[in-house]
C-alpha cells in the first residue's frame, strides 16, 4: 500500500457497509435435489446418445441439449 493510500479500519466504516449485499430471492437447494437433477441429465444424455447410435463427439451437445430439457420442464 503505498504512503498516500488511508486504510479505513473497521470503526471508521459508515455503519451496516460491511462491503457485502444481501442475497434476496436466492434458494438454496439441498444436495440430494442437484445429485437427483445431475442423474435425470445424465439419463437424458445417454438417451439422445442412443438414439443417434452412440456416434462419437456428441457427449456435450447431449449433457447441454438434456440440461436444456431439464430446465424447461422446471
Amino acid at each position: 500500500m503505498s504512503a498516500t493510500a488511508k486504510s479505513i479500519s473497521r470503526k471508521e466504516q459508515p455503519a451496516g457497509s460491511s462491503g457485502l449485499l444481501p442475497v434476496i430471492g436466492i434458494e438454496s437447494k439441498p444436495a440430494e435435489d442437484e445429485a437427483g437433477r445431475n442423474t435425470a441429465i445424465a439419463m437424458r444424455a445417454y438417451y439422445l446418445a442412443q438414439e443417434r447410435g452412440f456416434e462419437p463427439g456428441h457427449d456435450l451437445d447431449d449433457w447441454l441439449a438434456a440440461e436444456q430439457e431439464e430446465c424447461n420442464e422446471h
